[in-house]
């Protein structure tokens, strides 16, 4: 990496860990541009005005993070995420019905 810091290790660290985060943010930025760009290419394509499309990508993101929060929240309880504090919960997904 070209990032270096001084001779204390940590610092070094943490800056290694600022420019991945960094690089990281601008590769997300770039991935969702070149989304839109699709979007509205296609859009274009079947005779959609721009501001229409971006009218439903917001209706669709605001859909999206309404719909995705009571559908991970029972998928948390029941599966062991990495990271998860706490005791282990049911291994089985989905979890088999009493006979």
């Amino acid at each position: 990496m070209l990032v270096h810091g001084n001779s204390d290790p940590a610092n070094s660290t943490a800056l290694i860990a600022y420019s991945l985060f960094t690089t990281a943010i601008v590769f997300s930025i770039a991935t969702i541009s070149n989304d839109n760009l699709q979007d509205l290419k296609t859009g274009q394509l079947v005779g959609a005005t721009p501001w229409r499309q971006q009218v439903a990508l917001v209706i669709g993101v605001v859909f999206g993070s309404l719909v995705i929060a009571p559908v991970a929240e029972p998928a948390e309880h029941r599966v062991r995420f990495p990271g998860r504090s706490g005791p282990p919960a049911r291994t089985r997904w989905p979890p088999r019905r009493p006979r």
